[in-house]
């Protein structure tokens, strides 16, 4: 696996290939499954990322409940998660430490996921990053912007929180 190969410790799964399949069944999420149990035998740590509103399935928290049990562990990108109406603090609450990696953007109900400056959309990004220092974590925050002007202007604005 290349992974490996360069050193990664973690890997970024994103289940779009099943949740877009014609014809979804539960059933599919064993393909999930048995590449998280692929990326593990590899010595690497899979992380499921929450999906968009342009995508069907993987949403919200309930919906990873089987992959965390399974031993998967979560990406949560807060822009997805206000796509879909989904506070990302509730990853938090519910999984805790096995939140591995944080994408830090803004987003809108029901709006594509356009990673809006943090502040121009839906998601309380200082109640997220709070609640991150309470379940201390330990994982990487990457901001994630489509242009320089969003990422100044939230740089600028996670200034005045640290």
């Amino acid at each position: 696996m290349i992974g490996k190969k360069l050193g990664a410790k973690k890997i970024v799964i994103h289940p779009y290939f099943l949740a877009l399949t014609p014809g979804f069944k539960e059933s599919k999420r064993e393909e999930i499954l048995k590449l998280v149990k692929f990326c593990k035998k590899q010595g690497l740590i899979p992380c499921l990322e929450n999906l968009p509103s342009e995508v069907p399935k993987y949403n919200t928290p309930e919906e990873f409940d089987f992959f965390v049990k399974k031993g998967a562990y979560l990406v949560v990108d807060t822009g997805h998660a206000a796509t879909v109406g989904v506070d990302p603090s509730d990853f938090l609450d519910r999984f805790g430490k096995k939140v591995k990696h944080v994408h830090l953007q803004d987003g809108l109900v029901g709006m594509p996921d356009d990673h809006y400056a943090l502040g121009d959309g839906d998601v309380d990004y200082v109640k997220f990053l709070n609640k991150l220092e309470e379940i201390k974590f330990e994982g990487f925050v990457i901001l994630e912007f489509l242009s320089e002007n969003t990422a100044i202007k939230s740089l600028n604005r996670l200034k005045k929180f640290i």
